[in-house]
């Protein structure tokens, strides 16, 4: 198979990986939204409270401990049986030191809290995270040959059945054990199930840490870094303002991070296979990340700046007048993560080649000037002068990985540009509309029926008006090979897959009722 051949053929299985992969998390979502419906009748706030203080320090701790071994699994050229129980042994080392560390810090835990029942619920999680580290680590090949349908189902059970024990449960009982059961169910659930979907044993060693220990060190390293960062900005934005400002601060960065967490996130879960897999067969990697990049920045760039300009209304809607102060953050990280798209398929690129050194070192530079920026920016412009900062800070990160991965592995940004063009001039036209309509940008208002009717026809027609203007340049560039013949191919495919399926069923239904 050709280069170009192969590059179309890596990019339907990584469009089909990330579909399950984004399955996954919209379906969990929804869930949860159900279960946290049901529960809210019936046990009370402190309920939850209590559980999520539990696992907030447990999973911190596991975090902290992260080695990325599964990812370690995954862009291996050929790894041996030996390697395979290298890494299940690293998990269970892992995972029975964060266990014990827990247990160990829980009884000061709850004494700081002042909730003695604190002690026993966070000692639970330990057993919950050591059961997590016990998982089979051969499913690590479900990611290694694209088989995110079967990662799909391996999660999705054992989630339907901690939903179905916490209800019947939480109906029972009537406390916070009815949670702590559900998360115990899942792991316990999650476990086994692994070791039913993969022929897999594990065996204890250590004879293949050379394969792992290099990838796993630096990728801790990365974690670290991430999370020195993360803690830094919550720590200078709540001492420089107030606990408040912090609130409101948090609620408008996740409003704004939804396209880079609910769509961008899974994606670059899904390319790291890919670009693993294009390492391991000496492929070039250009035409697949050219690809990639194109096709997502096609949905993304729209969707970032979508909900940059009705972020008005979003925050008015979803959580009440009293948030309102968390507009121009939306506004501002989400007009700012246009580009996240070229950023972390750079990011992932690296990681799956193993240049994680250099990652870790840009991750520590960046944390360092984005912090330094936070001071001066919240000094003089208060809230609005976090927002700039971050956003600053993430733009500049996200040029430095893009201009290293065009360097490294020689991709023309000009071709780049040529594969995208006609979504920035279709995006910017959608700008264009908003404004003059005045559907874009618009202030805060508390105003219910205005809110929802301007959030339905800003992000409608604006949807219309970018789809039309895209496809418009398309048609009259001659419907050029790009990122939309790539989008037709993949709905085509989709539709013919949909349609074999239900075909096959109503068979299938026929001949039982013909019996």
């Amino acid at each position: 198979m050709s280069e170009p051949g192969e590059a179309a053929n890596l990019l339907e299985k990584t469009a089909g990986g990330a579909g399950w992969t984004i399955g996954w998390r919209a379906t969990t979502r929804f869930l949860g939204f159900l279960s946290t419906l049901a529960l809210a009748r019936v046990l009370v706030p402190a309920d939850f409270g209590l559980v999520a203080l539990a696992m907030s320090f447990s999973r911190a701790i596991d975090i902290f401990a992260d080695l990325g071994v599964q990812d370690a699994l995954v862009r291996q050229t050929n790894p041996s049986r030996v390697t395979y129980d290298t890494a299940f042994t690293v998990n269970a080392i892992r995972g029975l030191i964060t266990a014990t560390i827990v247990v160990a810090s829980a009884e000061s835990f709850a004494r700081f809290f002042g909730d003695p029942r604190l002690q026993i619920v966070v000692i639970t999680m330990a057993l919950a995270l050591m059961l997590d580290s016990l998982e089979n680590v051969g499913v690590a090949d479900f990611r290694r040959h694209f088989n995110f349908r079967r990662e799909f189902q391996l999660s999705i059970f054992p989630r339907l059945a901690q939903v179905v024990v916490t209800i019947t449960l939480a109906l029972i009982w009537r406390n916070y054990w009815a949670l702590v059961a559900g998360i115990l169910t899942m792991r316990v659930l999650q476990t086994v199930t692994s070791y039913i979907m993969h022929p897999y044993r594990p065996r204890l060693s250590l004879r293949g840490w050379h394969d792992i220990i290099g990838f796993s060190f630096w990728t801790w390293l990365i974690s670290m870094s991430r999370m020195v960062r993360l803690r830094g900005v919550t720590m200078i934005i709540g001492g420089m303002l107030n606990t408040t400002m912090l609130g409101v601060y948090t609620v408008g960065s996740e409003i704004a991070t939804l396209p880079e967490l609910e769509l961008i996130a899974p994606l670059c879960r899904v390319c790291f296979s890919s670009f693993s897999a294009v390492r391991r067969s000496n492929m070039d990697v250009a035409e697949t990340f050219l690809r990639i990049t194109a096709l997502t920045l096609v949905i993304a760039l729209p969707a970032s700046i979508g909900i940059s300009s009705v972020a008005a209304p979003i925050v008015a809607l979803a959580f009440g007048a009293k948030w309102l102060m968390a507009t121009p953050v939306v506004q501002i990280l989400a007009a700012a993560g246009v580009f996240a798209v070229l950023g972390r398929v750079s990011w992932t690129l690296f990681s799956a080649f193993a240049y994680l050194r250099s990652l870790f070192w840009i991750g520590v530079v960046m944390s360092v000037l984005q912090l330094l920026m936070l001071v001066p920016f919240i000094w003089y412009w208060g809230l609005i002068g976090a927002a700039a900062a971050t956003a600053l800070g993430n733009l500049t990160e996200q040029a430095i990985y893009a201009g290293i991965a065009f360097r490294k592995f020689a991709i023309s940004p000009g071709a780049l540009l040529v594969r995208v063009w006609r979504c920035l001039l279709a995006t910017l036209a959608m700008v264009g509309y908003l404004l003059l309509f005045g559907y874009g940008w618009e202030s805060a208002t508390p105003r219910l029926a205005y809110n929802v009717s301007h959030l339905f026809v800003a992000s409608g027609s604006g949807a219309i008006v970018y789809t039309v203007v895209l496809l418009g340049l398309w048609l009259a560039s001659g419907r050029p090979t790009g990122p939309e013949t790539d989008v037709l191919e993949l709905i085509k495919r989709a539709s013919s897959s949909l349609a074999g399926t239900v075909s096959r069923r109503a068979a299938l239904l026929r001949n039982a009722t013909s019996r």
